[in-house]
């Protein structure tokens, strides 16, 4: 099974339902899931089994936070700009322009 490694507070609050999507590059174990997956959720302390419900592919993290809504997909963000410049510290902007990128929804 699938091993996904979040760290806090996306983890919790994926958890507790506040955020609705995780986002990822699509590359690499991410280039072969698909909806019905079941995967567990890991932070340091604790895993959560999962069932991946939808996957939402997208060409740009922009594309994908003006559909989905940052309110979605990045709580602690308070606008788009701040969304990207977030996403910028976990993805290198190099791979963000080769890859295309996803939005994982769980049940």
């Amino acid at each position: 099974m699938l091993e996904i490694y979040i760290r806090n507070p996306a983890f919790k609050n994926i958890i507790s339902g506040a955020k609705k999507y995780e986002l990822r590059l699509l590359k690499g174990i991410f280039s072969n899931l698909t909806n019905g997956d079941k995967v567990l959720l890991c932070n340091k302390k604790y895993k959560v089994l999962k069932t991946i419900k939808k996957i939402y592919p997208f060409s740009n993290f922009t594309e994908l936070l003006s559909n989905l809504g940052l309110d979605n997909c990045l709580i602690n963000c308070d606008n788009m700009k701040q969304g990207i410049e977030y996403i910028n510290t976990i993805y290198n902007i190099n791979l963000q322009k080769r890859y295309s990128c996803i939005a994982l929804e769980f049940y």
